[in-house]
């Protein structure tokens, strides 16, 4: 594990040089654009997982959880998902999240899923996702019921919270600004990225020198900033749920799930996790109490009781 007390160092002498030898990018074509899409696969890996990021994120986030993996012999392919990083936008504004439908980052996925699949030449396949990309990666679990043989979920966006503000009234607020033509317009709970308003306080972490370390390399380089969400994706987010929960066949997952929970979560509801992952047959769910959304980014015992489940998860 990497110790906060060094952490920037052990990143930059050590994470980012042993990532560094082995990590291959690649443009990979989606039905509209493409993809920046980056592999890190150990010559000795076992077994290759499948990383997408969440909202407003990028793979380069995910550094110290794929050298981890790595460390468990495990290869990783982590995508920019579209609109996010170095991938393809839909909008000029670098800023904006935006998407025509949910399913278009479920249909990148599936594309991705065949790249994978060649990469990981008959080793068996893992699956991770994070908020957004929870979700995603719960949609392409049930569009591939038996494809991985372990999938986590990490605070999955079942369900956006509505931070305080009525579901029905923020739903129709967004359905009528799509509806005259401004769902690619920034939405007024969204503003462009401020380095100097993006700070710890505000954050869904409580690893600090985790979020220091990546907020420098998102105010370095612009592709990383993407922040502000639009009406349309706002609205397509509201449509997630009833997709999740009762539209799509998720009793078909003959996959081993583990759901991880933050229980400090703000930004997705914890009771439509709890809903989900008891329509997965193989599924279970571990909250983490003190953690705030991004588990991943939390101060030293938390991130190490996660990453601990997490490897005793893919052990079973």
């Amino acid at each position: 594990m990497i110790r906060s007390s060094d952490y920037s160092r052990e990143m930059e002498e050590k994470v980012e040089p042993a990532l560094g030898k082995i990590e291959k990018e690649e443009r990979i074509r989606v039905k509209d654009g493409t993809l920046s899409v980056r592999s890190y696969i150990p010559a000795d890996a076992k077994t290759v997982m499948l990383l997408l990021h969440g909202t407003s994120e990028s793979a380069e986030k995910y550094h110290e959880m794929i050298w981890l993996f790595n460390q468990m012999g495990i290869g990783v392919v982590a995508p920019d998902m579209r609109g996010h990083g170095k991938s393809f936008r839909m909008t000029d504004d670098p800023f904006l999240i935006y998407v025509d439908r949910f399913e278009d980052y479920v249909d990148d996925a599936e594309t991705l899923l065949e790249q994978v699949t060649k990469t990981a030449a008959s080793r068996p396949l893992l699956l991770f996702g994070h908020s957004l990309g929870g979700a995603v990666a719960a949609g392409l679990m049930i569009r591939r019921p038996d494809t991985f043989t372990h999938v986590i979920l990490s605070s999955p966006m079942i369900e956006p919270s509505s931070g305080g503000f009525p579901r029905w009234a923020g739903k129709m607020l967004c359905d009528l600004n799509c509806l005259i033509g401004r769902g690619t317009k920034m939405a007024f709970i969204s503003a462009p990225y401020d380095p100097d308003g993006d700070t710890f306080e505000k954050a869904c972490d409580t690893g600090k020198e985790r979020f220091d370390y990546y907020k420098k390399k998102r105010v370095a380089e612009k592709a990383y900033q993407t922040s502000a969400l639009t009406y349309r994706w706002i609205d397509e987010a509201f449509r997630v749920r009833e997709k999740l929960l009762h539209l799509w066949p998720a009793e078909k997952v003959t996959s081993e799930v583990l759901l991880c929970q933050a229980g400090n979560d703000t930004l997705v509801s914890l009771p439509e996790q709890e809903q989900f992952i008891r329509r997965i047959k193989n599924g279970r769910l571990v909250c983490f109490k003190e953690a705030k959304h991004e588990i991943y980014f939390s101060d030293d015992g938390t991130f190490e009781r996660y990453m601990n489940e997490i490897e005793r998860f893919l052990r079973q």
